[in-house]
């Protein structure tokens, strides 16, 4: 089910509690981050769920929030920007479904590739760069103009993820 709900504190915190009245997950997009219209983190609070966590230290999708619900319901909040959501929702989202439904918590190992065009400098957080396949276990890093850049995101195959410290 898919709901569109208007950025009001109330609003968000009614169709939250009906959510979790109905569903053992909610998955919400924007409104996570620290900004003046960034009201889920309050509505979360609201309904009477556990924020388990916030903030993560990951790019694209720092402002990631995960919750539990007053009935043990799975609560995420994806950031708002497509390339965000797109990451944020295949590494974290698809792990917790699956747990949910009962599956094992991975559909296939990841594949290793060798980047052709790294990133120079290592990173403090997770990386989740956009890349395409270019060969047998080779990627390239796909040019983009940041985590609302969804014309990057479909040209790409999907991303490698670089731990902190690498390159």
């Amino acid at each position: 089910l898919a709901l569109r709900v208007p950025d009001h504190p109330d609003r968000i915190v009614t169709a939250l509690g009906e959510q979790l009245h109905n569903c053992d997950a909610v998955l919400l997009t924007g409104g996570v981050s620290m900004g003046d219209c960034d009201y889920v983190p309050a509505a979360v609070t609201r309904v009477g769920a556990e924020i388990l966590f916030h903030r993560l230290p990951m790019r694209p999708g720092r402002p990631m929030l995960g919750a539990v619900g007053p009935n043990g319901q799975a609560i995420l909040g994806l950031p708002g920007n497509p390339v965000s959501v797109l990451v944020t929702a295949r590494r974290l989202g698809s792990v917790v479904l699956r747990r949910l439904a009962g599956l094992a918590l991975a559909d296939s190992p990841p594949s290793v590739v060798l980047v052709r065009n790294p990133d120079l400098l290592p990173a403090a957080e997770w990386r989740f760069r956009l890349a395409r396949l270019c060969g047998p276990g080779a990627a390239e890093l796909v040019p983009t103009m940041g985590s609302g850049d969804f014309v990057s995101a479909a040209r790409s195959d999907g991303f490698v993820e670089v731990p902190p410290g690498a390159t």
